[in-house]
């Protein structure tokens, strides 16, 4: 008597309504697994978050409203570090700068690739009078994104007022690459401003000429271009 085909060894459990249930496990396990490494691994820090300020109870209601629902925002999602910047503009705007400092630090420690913070810290330490402080900032801005022309621009300020001249030619120049046409002229009357240092009267009308043919109501412009054509 021919015998049949051998019975299949194969569990029916991993047949195909087995294996697609298995698969399922297995990827509700993975997820589960994910979700608790992210809570162990990514802490809460909304208890960083300042208390809010004793004086606004006292200030403007609109102000009061808007940093209430900000702050609440904030600790409510406590993973997510976007609603905890928006409070530090929130507090800057308003000049609480303490807070807006904390705030932007927490943010620049919990997301360390978006160059925002390292560039609001930058402006809240040039606003309070740490110009000091202002430039690593900057740099830091700049590492995270090497073509944020007010970043460029705002160094290239600061290096000229410190006569830092060939650092803030470097610096206006690739702001000048780098923004559009608005910031080229600015980026352009830097540049110009360095060779009047020079007493380079010929390449600041080269930088000038075009920017105050654009700008015609730009009065430092044409008064910078009138200086050098005076000296030559």
């Amino acid at each position: 008597m021919k015998k049949g085909p051998p019975e299949s060894s194969v569990s029916p459990a991993f047949g195909k309504g087995g294996t697609i249930r298995w698969l399922l496990l297995s990827l509700g396990l993975a997820l589960g697994i994910l979700l608790v490494s992210f809570f162990i691994f990514w802490p809460d820090f909304s208890g960083r978050i300042p208390p809010l300020p004793s004086d606004i109870k006292i200030g403007k209601p609109s102000l009061r409203s808007q940093l209430e629902s900000a702050d609440a925002k904030a600790r409510s999602a406590p993973f997510q570090i976007e609603n905890v910047g928006r409070l530090a503009m929130v507090y800057h705007a308003n000049q609480f700068f303490e807070q807006a400092e904390a705030l932007y630090l927490l943010a620049a420690e919990y997301a360390p690739g978006d160059h925002r913070w390292p560039y609001c810290l930058a402006l809240l330490k040039e606003e309070t009078g740490w110009e000091k402080e202002t430039a690593p900032w900057l740099e830091k801005t700049l590492s995270l994104q090497p073509r944020y022309y007010p970043a460029l621009q705002k160094l290239a300020e600061i290096f000229y007022k410190q006569e830092r001249l060939e650092e803030a030619e470097r610096y206006y120049r690739q702001s000048a690459e780098a923004g559009g046409r608005e910031s080229a002229c600015q980026a352009f009357a830097g540049l110009a401003r360095i060779e009047a240092r020079r007493k380079n009267w010929s390449r600041v009308v080269d930088y000038l000429a075009g920017p105050s043919r654009d700008n015609p109501r730009i009065r430092t412009l044409h008064q910078l271009l009138q200086e050098a054509y005076s000296a030559l």
